[in-house]
Parts: C-alpha cells; sequence; structure tokens
C-alpha cells in the first residue's frame, strides 16, 4: 500500500459544473483503480491524497501532474503505509477555505509553517490540519 500526497493549483478557473464532473469521473476512474483518498480544494487550489497499490498511485499521480489543467503540482508525500487512511472514500472532495490552504502551503516556507500538534510531523500534521478544516463545519 502507497500514499502520496500534493497541492496544486488550477491553471485557469473552472465553472463549478465542470469542476462536480471532474469529481465525478474522477472518484469513478479511483474506484476502478482500487485508489482512495480526499480531495481537499479552495478556489483554483487542490491538495490531494491518493492511497492504493504503489504503481498505480504513482502513475495516477503522473497524469495528474502532467494535466494542463493543473500547475505548480508539489508532492508533499510518497511513502508506503500499512494502511488506508480513507479506505472507504473512491476521492471524496471537500471544500475548505483558503485559510486552510495558506497553512498548508506555508510548509513550503518552514519560517511560515504552522504550529502543528505535538503527536504529529509534518505532512500529517498538516493533512490533520486540512480535515480538521473541511470536517468541522460538517459536523455543527
Amino acid at each position: 500500500m502507497h500514499r502520496i500526497l500534493y497541492l496544486s493549483r488550477l491553471a485557469a478557473p473552472l465553472p463549478e459544473a465542470e469542476l462536480q464532473q471532474l469529481f465525478t469521473r474522477a472518484q469513478v476512474a479511483n474506484l476502478v483503480l482500487g485508489v482512495t483518498g480526499a480531495l481537499f480544494y479552495s478556489p483554483g487550489d487542490f491538495a490531494q491524497l491518493l492511497e492504493g497499490e504503489q504503481f498505480v498511485v504513482e502513475k495516477l499521480y503522473l497524469k495528474i501532474a502532467a494535466d494542463p489543467r493543473h500547475t505548480g503540482v508539489i508532492k508533499l508525500a510518497d511513502n508506503a503505509t500499512s494502511t488506508r487512511d480513507f479506505a472507504s472514500w473512491a476521492m471524496a472532495p471537500l471544500a475548505v477555505s483558503g485559510t486552510a490552504f495558506q497553512a498548508v502551503t506555508a510548509y513550503l516556507y518552514p519560517e511560515e509553517a504552522p504550529t502543528t500538534r505535538p503527536a504529529l510531523a509534518g505532512t500529517d500534521a498538516l493533512l490533520y490540519n486540512l480535515v480538521r478544516a473541511a470536517t468541522l463545519p460538517l459536523l455543527r
């Protein structure tokens, strides 16, 4: 089992309906490929966690990185994992505030990085913060 986490930006704005169609097509494709994960998005920004067999996840990441709709693709994590964190999600799209993305992009500039929970390190803490920002409004 393997996991890749990346950030990217839209090369050009997409209408909401087209964005939702893209999400639906990706979910179907991921289901066929056995890829799970989550896609966090804000106007113009994406952070996606892909989980699955190493060859499949790496090939999918390379396809995404080459997609002209994406720009500034940055891989934050690329590692083996013993379990899936999003086993029941074939790529759940979750809207996140622009502020949450600012916290993640600060990872690229350590002097601007947010304070993270002591029990979590690096990209795990940033992923936690994204998940928290996306799910807290759903719980209220």
